[in-house]
């Protein structure tokens, strides 16, 4: 609106964007809106051809995504046909492969849509599932000021994943459409403190006595003043939430397994974790894109990407698959014979 009625009084435009980097659909929005106001408004379009930060294949393969008008890519980087990789239970069976091939790369990212997928791709880490949870709040009842930034990332990574919240790095986890970055740390806090006075920080307990607390304590947490409007009804889904202990662990103490041992942080892979909204705007040497195991969930899935050429989850894919300057790489699930074809044609090599 402010854009037409300062183009009625003379005011002059130059836009410079990507309509295919819209992703942001939860917030309303929507390219073909440009694309009318563009129209009305009687704008002269300009193609930008050019791509500056991959290689050849590499564009080749972006444009291929969405059926789009062809690209030069960078001449000055060597073109190498993006590959994929297959896997048959789990994405993480893909890691060792990733690390081999990506041995004289510096800045090594791994996408994926969700933080369920990203989950399962993160192997070898301390602490997992309700691990962290206990974690952060042993932490927070320690009471060190240098320990509550990492307690606030380690329960926003826990909540994010749970929930499967779509999240920024910054925040920390901190959903997309949760405006201050600062409410969302004081959410975090306020919460975590809510679980510390329900005995949660008491290391004494064992690990079934724990997660019963613990079950009680999260269902109540959606009731409590201080949660955002905004994160009330995400909140829900810690109702009746199953916890268990590790396997064989249920009755030993959870000091034995979190004290003295490393902070998460110092466990942290050489490789990155991001969701495609994470990673819009960067710049990598290495991309690897990793598809869910099944279609249809939360556009998670390959399959999903190219069913409808002009929609959301093709731009997912594309913003995904245009971050890196030298290699891109697609996880998928093993692949049948017909399947094999669609990717092959798309511009990727096949093992």
């Amino acid at each position: 609106m402010v854009v037409k009625k300062l183009s009625l009084l003379g005011v002059k435009f130059h836009f410079v964007g990507d309509l295919n980097q819209s992703i942001y659909g939860f917030r309303k929005s929507n390219p073909a809106n440009v694309r009318r106001r563009m129209e009305e408004l009687v704008f002269e379009e300009y193609a930008l051809n050019e791509n500056w930060r991959s290689g050849q294949a590499i564009v080749d393969v972006c444009s291929n995504i969405l059926e789009s008008e062809r690209v030069v890519g960078n001449p000055r980087i060597a073109s190498v046909k993006p590959r994929v990789l297959e896997y048959l239970n789990c994405p993480s069976e893909v890691l060792p492969a990733i690390r081999e091939m990506t041995l004289i790369h510096d800045k090594v990212v791994v996408v994926a849509r969700g933080h369920a997928t990203l989950q399962r791709l993160r192997t070898g880490r301390a602490f997992e599932g309700i691990e962290l949870l206990a974690l952060a709040c042993m932490n927070l009842k320690a009471g060190r000021l240098t320990d509550i930034a990492q307690c606030l990332e380690t329960f926003g990574k826990w909540l994010a994943t749970r929930l499967d919240l779509q999240v920024t790095r910054a925040g920390p986890y901190c959903p997309l459409d949760f405006e201050s970055k600062l409410a969302w740390r004081i959410f975090l806090h306020d919460s975590l403190q809510f679980l510390v006075e329900n005995e949660l920080g008491d290391g004494g307990q064992t690990w079934s006595s724990w997660a019963r607390a613990a079950k009680i304590a999260l269902g109540q947490l959606p009731d409590r003043a201080f949660v955002p409007v905004e994160m009330r009804g995400r909140l829900e889904g810690l109702r009746g939430l199953n916890l268990r202990a590790r396997p064989g662990q249920g009755k030993s103490l959870i000091s034995e397994r979190l004290a003295g041992v490393p902070d998460e942080a110092a466990h942290r892979d050489s490789l990155r974790f991001e969701t495609i909204h994470g990673v819009k705007g960067e710049t990598h040497d290495v991309t690897v894109v990793v598809s869910s195991l099944q279609p249809g969930v939360h556009l998670s899935h390959w399959k999903d990407w190219l069913r409808d050429r002009t929609s959301e989850a093709a731009r997912f894919a594309y913003v995904a698959s245009s971050r890196p300057k030298h290699v891109l790489i697609w996880a998928v699930k093993k692949l049948k014979a017909e399947d094999r074809l669609v990717l092959e044609a798309l511009g990727f090599e096949l093992p």
